[in-house]
This record gives structure tokens, sequence and C-alpha cells, in this order.
């Protein structure tokens, strides 16, 4: 039988402002995971930024251990050019700023495989503001994780 464990869509916005760098959990967008299990990710956002060039990035955090392969694709200047973008350390923000246009909807969407070594622990997403401002991610966000 195949587990799925799921966290809750937002149901709302969650903001935050800050300075370049400062991660912030996304308020619901987490999952624990098990100990020697292997598991799918899926991840759907919809960010938007309060103003336009600078954008955001966005980041995980993992159980310590865990083998992980996760990679996605992201709104850049507008919301048809897209850039693609790995996830590769626990806790560190990706490379490069997405979602660098001032609109209320950008879809932004990860997955992969992620294998736990024998510590369990909790998948969390955070974002973080490349300049000051703020980043906002909007209802209908989604982290699903899919036990093999």
């Amino acid at each position: 039988a195949v587990l799925q464990v799921q966290s809750t869509p937002i149901a709302g916005a969650y903001s935050v402002s800050a300075a370049y760098g400062t991660w912030y959990d996304i308020t619901g967008l987490s999952v624990t995971l098990a100990a020697n299990t292997t598991y799918v990710i899926h991840c759907w956002l919809n960010l938007a930024v309060n103003s336009g060039t600078a954008g955001l990035q966005i980041g995980a955090t993992w159980p310590s251990g865990s083998t992980i392969g996760l990679n996605g694709r992201a709104p850049t200047t507008s919301t048809s050019a897209q850039t693609f973008f790995s996830l590769t350390t626990s806790g560190a923000l990706g490379s490069g700023a997405i979602v660098t246009n001032a609109v209320a909807a950008n879809p932004v969407y990860f997955n992969g495989l992620i294998t736990t070594s024998s510590t369990s622990g909790v998948f969390k997403v955070g974002i973080a503001k490349v300049t000051s401002g703020t980043a906002t991610a909007n209802f209908g966000s989604y982290l699903q994780a899919i036990q093999q």
C-alpha cells in the first residue's frame, strides 16, 4: 500500500517582509517523514512579490543524512519566462532569484525523491526575499510526500 502524507494546502496568504537571505518557513507547508523510507515529493507554490526585479528565493529542509534529488521550475521576468533549479542542500536557499515580476500569481513547482536515513524528521519549505520587501505564498500552495 502507498502511504500519502500531505500538508494542508494553505488557506490564505502567508507573507514575510525581510532583508536579503532571511529564511522563513512557509507556515503549513511541512510533512513528517519516517526513518529509512523513500518518498516522492511534490510541491506547488503560488508566489508573489510586492515589487519587481529583485524577486525571491525558495529552499527546503529535510532530515539529516537523507539522500535527495529535487528539481523544479519557476517564472523569472514574466509568468511565461521560466528557469529551472535544484534544491541540493538542506536549509539553503536555491541559487538565483525567481519570481522577479510583481504579479499576484507566479506558479513554482518542484518534485523529486528523498530517502531518509535512520533519522526521521520534518520536510519543510521556506522562502526569502532577495532584497527588502514582501514575499507571499498564496492560497492553494501545497506540499505532498508519497511514501514508496
